[in-house]
């Protein structure tokens, strides 16, 4: 055997028997980590919102909170199940505003309950996305956070997409396919079928909207809003803006929407189309990532379609 190899093979050696002899003369400190009660840690974080003032955290004093479980009574909704999500989606507006991490726990009990990733406008910490159409002719009635849509399907699934109908009256009829994929993304399909007697302009958009409790302070990870636009990575923590200021950017394809410590939205933007992004603070301590997409142009008797992908995960 070379001289080299055996000098190896007793360096390894050496350096086992010092690791052994370190260990047994000056052994490691057990760690013991005592876990409060679910019931008592609830009382505390309840206790701490009810002592901040309304400069430290969101206080709606214009909204009535409501428990997730009330809140999701309101309105007829449509099932959301893979595995790794489920939820639902609100088919008022086809928001997507209940979302659960399946493969995820909110403690280390053996029954917690999911990680929450969205959540409805009533909720404590509402967290939604919507999508649809914009136009600059006001007398074309369009879909929106109100509109009623009619449902074809019973459950969202990877196996099992839905179709959202809904008629504005004047002969334009809105169709939303929308299915998901066995991870995370879902992907949105937006059809018009325009037989108004004359030919009008659209312009797709989409967004992710959020309220944020508390201010991150965290020097590791970034958390707020953020995305690639434009081939540059945009983040803006919620302090980075004062109510009423939005960033916007002009871009083709990219993506934009929120990350946390964890957990992570954003829609994903056609590379074709020049988009314009914004990340605005649209009121005190609530916050969007939002996109206007390029114009499409419908004849009278035509059919557009856009579509749009959403990760939520």
């Amino acid at each position: 055997m070379k001289e080299e190899v055996k000098g190896l093979y007793w360096a390894i050696f050496l350096s086992a028997v010092a690791i052994l002899a370190v260990n047994w003369i000056w052994p490691a400190q057990e760690v013991v980590i005592e876990e409060k009660p679910v019931a008592e840690i609830k009382a505390e974080v309840k206790e701490a919102y009810e002592a901040k003032s309304d400069d430290e955290l969101y206080s709606p004093s214009d909204r009535k909170i409501e428990d997730l479980e009330i809140a999701l009574k309101h309105d007829k909704r449509i099932s959301v199940k893979n595995d790794k999500l489920n939820g639902s989606i609100r088919v008022k507006g086809a928001r997507f505003d209940n979302l659960n991490l399946s493969n995820y726990k909110k403690t280390l009990e053996e029954n917690s309950s999911d990680v929450e990733l969205l959540a409805p406008s009533e909720t404590f910490s509402p967290y939604y996305a919507e999508f649809g159409w914009l136009s600059t002719d006001s007398t074309i009635k369009l879909p929106n956070s109100n509109t009623m849509w009619k449902v074809v399907g019973k459950e969202l699934t990877p196996e099992t997409p839905i179709t959202l109908e809904w008629n504005n009256g004047m002969g334009i009829k809105f169709v939303r396919r929308i299915s998901i994929d066995k991870n995370y993304m879902f992907n949105i399909e937006q059809v018009v079928e325009n037989n108004s007697e004359k030919n009008i302009k659209l312009y797709p958009y989409g967004m992710v909207n959020r309220i944020y409790t508390s201010n991150s302070n965290s020097a590791v990870v970034h958390e707020g809003m953020v995305g690639v636009v434009d081939g540059k990575l945009r983040e803006f923590k919620p302090n980075d803006l004062d109510e009423g200021e939005k960033k916007e950017f002009s871009t083709h394809g990219g993506w934009a929407g929120f990350g946390e410590r964890y957990w992570f939205s954003a829609f994903a933007l056609n590379n074709a189309d020049e988009s314009t992004v914004r990340f605005s603070k649209t009121a005190k301590d609530t916050y969007q990532t939002d996109f206007v997409g390029s114009a499409v142009e419908i004849a009278n008797g035509a059919v557009a379609t856009s579509k749009i992908q959403f990760f939520a995960g």
